[in-house]
């Protein structure tokens, strides 16, 4: 009998210390880790007052693996390419599989580039731009008169210091008369500037803000009805403070009784627990309202910006099932570490509520 070629299908194994062999087994663990981490992360119930150590792990753990679905999904493609380069027919199994893993984790990412229309505006609507400035800017000439120039109805500041307003609030009250200012030294300033008149003006109260970390919460008539708005920058989401912050903005927000716009850093992205309890309790991103993709506002002009590459979303404008959007841009505010995010608002429908004056 002769002997006959082995076949591909009859070669041995790879020895397990083969180098590619290897590899495949290293990324198939990678890949079962990352898949088994994301589901976690989803399934897990966020308690955002619970007071044990281990699950504030827990949470921790799930928020960035939430946050960070984009890039991980990016590395699987990565790992995917180099798979195919090794040629082995495991090793082009294992490509397949790090792709349909990749596409499972960029689908958040993904569905947000779809075509999408919001409910039509109707008179009258409102204009209003939100920017971080960031506290230690370098430039802030350049970031107000860029913030001035795109002459919103109402300015929503973050990040604004006492030497911001000495220097820049005359010429801010010069095209703004109505305002609420709260600077302080550091990074949890804030100023509202609008054109029309501001009411129901409070500084929200702890465990929601304090006088270090204050949050403006106003209302204005938007026609004949009344919009409350709050001026945003919640602490990280990531530790306790800050879930207990989002616990109690939460509470106050089933409190209201008008429609809403929360404006701001939020700290946290679309793709967050934070985001979807928002989205659960009627909320609506303005960005995602209008299908504007990943439109990510930090980092910007940092080093983190090539680590984080491409960014993302943490500043946001929610709206209330009555409120809707047509226009939605990003601007690249000088010397901030943030994109400011302008949008114009107005009801989805007459409310058929009695004229009230803001309180």
């Amino acid at each position: 009998m002769t002997d006959q070629p082995a076949t591909q299908s009859d070669q041995p194994a790879a020895p397990l210390h083969d180098p590619d062999r290897l590899l495949d087994i290293c990324d198939g663990v990678t890949v079962g880790i990352i898949v088994l981490c994301v589901i976690f992360a989803y399934l897990l119930p966020f308690d955002y007052t619970s007071e044990s150590a281990v699950y504030h792990g827990l949470m921790w753990f799930a928020f960035f693996t939430r946050t960070f679905m984009l890039h991980l999904g990016g590395a699987l493609l990565i790992m995917a390419i180099f798979a195919l380069m090794r040629k082995s027919r495991a090793s082009r199994w294992l490509a397949v599989s790090e792709v349909v893993a990749a596409m499972f984790l960029l689908i958040p990412t993904l569905v947000q580039y779809l075509p999408a229309s919001a409910p039509p505006l109707t008179a009258p609507s409102l204009t209003l731009t939100t920017a971080n400035l960031r506290g230690t800017n370098a430039t802030p000439d350049e970031a107000f008169k860029a913030l001035l120039a795109l002459d919103a109805d109402l300015l929503l500041l973050q990040e604004y210091t006492p030497a911001m307003h000495v220097k820049f609030g005359p010429d801010l009250e010069a095209k703004y008369p109505y305002k609420i200012t709260e600077p302080r030294e550091g990074f949890y300033g804030q100023a509202v500037y609008a054109k029309v008149p501001l009411g129901g003006v409070t500084l929200t109260q702890p465990p929601l803000a304090d006088d270090d970390h204050p949050l403006i919460r106003f209302s204005i008539l938007l026609g004949a009805d009344r919009v409350t708005i709050y001026n945003l920058h919640l602490r990280w989401q990531w530790l306790g403070a800050g879930r207990h912050q989002f616990a109690e903005l939460m509470n106050q927000l089933a409190r209201e009784t008008s429609p809403v716009i929360l404006a701001g850093d939020f700290n946290m992205t679309n793709t967050s627990p934070q985001s979807a309890a928002l989205v659960s309790a009627g909320f609506r991103d303005a960005a995602d309202l209008l299908g504007q993709g990943l439109a990510a506002t930090w980092p910007i002009h940092r080093t983190a910006e090539y680590f984080a590459w491409p960014g993302f979303r943490i500043d946001h404008v929610y709206l209330s099932p009555e409120l809707t959007t047509a226009d939605f841009s990003l601007l690249q505010t000088p010397g901030s570490d943030h994109r400011a995010t302008t949008v114009k608002i107005s009801f989805t429908e007459s409310l058929n509520i009695n004229p009230h004056q803001a309180r």
